[in-house]
């Protein structure tokens, strides 16, 4: 499987917030350019030091963003669909009020589809998060836990299509850079 294919799986699902484990964050980037710019999807960035911008739209950052709580203030009062790239968000996490923030995008239930793919190196997420977020490691070779099925997947939308860790071996998983983990959900029929 390609890393469109993966890439398109991740936004398919039904996942509102996921952490991006990776060491590449310039490639995912590309992969999410080349998204935005095929598709016509909105897609943002986000970093501590510039803000809230779309990508293809660079030079134009959205006010009033830099913070971590204001750039969720801001997907949350959202009212379009959007994915948002927050990069080196994983200092943010320690604080509770971040943590009930993104917990509180878990739960808005207004019909508009919004994505928080959290991308950095996340070694550890609070267990306020854990069970909310699904975690995804791109090109990180980790180990699966002792005892078995640590790869369950619930980030296929259509109930017709297998999981990802079905259709792939632990064998197959380490010649293909993406490996979605456990999201404390249970995958659909």
């Amino acid at each position: 499987m390609d890393a469109t294919n993966t890439l398109q799986q991740i936004i398919d699902s039904t996942n509102r917030i996921a952490a991006l484990k990776t060491q590449e964050t310039d490639r995912l980037l590309a992969l999410f350019k080349r998204y935005s710019l095929t598709t016509g999807q909105a897609v943002y960035d986000w970093t501590s030091q510039s803000g809230l911008y779309r990508i293809g739209v660079e030079h134009i950052f959205i006010p009033r963003t830099r913070t971590p709580a204001d750039v969720l203030a801001y997907i949350a009062a959202s009212r379009h669909y959007g994915i948002y790239l927050l990069r080196e968000f994983e200092p943010a996490l320690t604080k509770l009020s971040i943590q009930n923030r993104l917990c509180s995008l878990c739960d808005i239930d207004d019909g508009i589809r919004r994505l928080v793919l959290l991308i950095g190196a996340y070694s550890h997420l609070p267990a306020a998060l854990q069970g909310r977020i699904a975690t995804i490691r791109h090109n990180v070779r980790e180990h699966p836990a002792p005892g078995g099925t640590s790869l369950q997947v619930s980030a296929d939308s259509t109930p017709a299509a297998p999981a990802i860790a079905d259709r792939r071996s632990a064998r197959g998983l380490a010649r293909h850079p993406y490996l979605v983990a456990p999201t404390g959900e249970q995958p659909r029929p």
